[in-house]
């Protein structure tokens, strides 16, 4: 028998995917919907009285405690397959289609332990987590997120999956790779974009920074209980920033940014802040997509590629006599008007 707590997580997991319109393995989506279809029952009355097998999936929960207004919210990692991981109100979920590898006990700053995975068989599991480990992982979706920024990837899987739910099964990984590359094509490269570690805590902290400062109060954020930063957290944040200003296009916006001055002293060489000609951030799967696409080409084909369409010249005073009216009605003969350079 397990309890409700198993229900919520249902609810929150399938309108995360649906609502941000992110990716599971198909087959895992179609097994959960099966699981789905057959489970949601009306009244807990039911639920508690159903024996039902919920099939291999396997998870765990952990509840957070000591959470506050504008914690909560449904978030997840952005991974397409096996382990999923949602957070759901006060409680964060990991899901595993079948036995999970030791390996697959740790993501990101989650670590399962395998005494803590609930199989559907035996009384619901979770454990108790601090409000300090919730905002480690909330931070951690936010930071992966940018890992699997790809919007014209996104756009194919899309469509691909829609395709894939109205046949029943999966694509092939070669259609799917194909498809990938033609809206990598037609979209141009991703734009360029920089993760700032745990940026929404710590512009939290120079607000407070300031706050006090004109109060003529001291603070110091890495005292503050609220917020649960590091040491760590800051070096990271500084290697961030540097790492954005050797981009040309953020440069000279980067000094705006919070605590850049103590980022600058605690990186102090200043090569490291200096704009790179190397964009480290260079969309790599359109331009292999690009590379695929021009070794296809004939030597015709690549010259309109390249200089574009040739289109014919077309004298547009074809027939006109040098003594007839000029056409753009100035009443003067063509020779004196229109034709006078021609």
């Amino acid at each position: 028998m397990y309890t409700l707590d198993i229900r919520r997580w249902l609810n929150g997991w399938w309108v995360f995917w649906t609502l941000k319109g992110l990716f599971m393995d198909i087959n895992d989506e179609l097994s959960l919907r099966e699981l789905l279809d057959d489970n949601m029952l009306d009244t807990a009355k039911d639920i508690a009285e159903s024996d039902t097998d919920l099939g291999e999936w396997q998870y765990a929960i952990f509840r957070a405690e000591g959470l506050k207004e504008g914690d909560k919210g449904i978030l997840g990692y952005r991974k397409e397959s096996s382990p999923y991981v949602v957070a759901y109100n006060d409680l964060v979920m990991v899901f595993f289609h079948n036995v999970p590898t030791d390996a697959e006990l740790s993501i990101g700053p989650i670590i399962v332990k395998r005494d803590n995975l609930n199989d559907w068989h035996s009384p619901e599991k979770s454990v108790v987590v601090d409000r300090a480990w919730f905002w480690d992982v909330r931070d951690w979706f936010v930071e992966t997120s940018y890992d699997f920024y790809d919007p014209m990837r996104e756009k194919a899987l899309i469509t691909l999956r829609e395709k894939e739910r109205s046949e029943g099964r999966g694509v092939s990984d070669k259609m799917k790779a194909d498809a990938v590359k033609i809206a990598k094509i037609a979209g141009g490269p991703k734009s360029t974009m920089f993760k700032l570690h745990k940026m929404e805590r710590i512009y939290g902290a120079w607000l407070r920074l300031k706050e006090a400062e004109e109060a003529g109060n001291s603070y110091d954020p890495l005292k503050d209980d609220e917020l649960f930063l590091r040491q760590k957290d800051f070096d990271l944040y500084f290697q961030d920033l540097a790492r954005m200003s050797k981009n040309n296009e953020y440069h000279d916006k980067v000094p705006k940014f919070p605590f850049y001055a103590e980022a600058r002293k605690a990186i102090a060489d200043e090569r490291d802040w200096m704009v790179s000609d190397i964009d480290d951030c260079s969309d790599k799967e359109y331009e292999h997509a690009m590379k695929d696409f021009i070794r296809q080409l004939n030597p015709k084909e690549l010259d309109r590629l390249v200089n574009g369409v040739q289109e014919p010249v077309v004298n547009p005073y074809k027939g006109i006599g040098r003594n007839d009216p000029c056409p753009c009605g100035s009443g003067l003969k063509f020779k004196k008007c229109c034709g006078k350079n021609s």
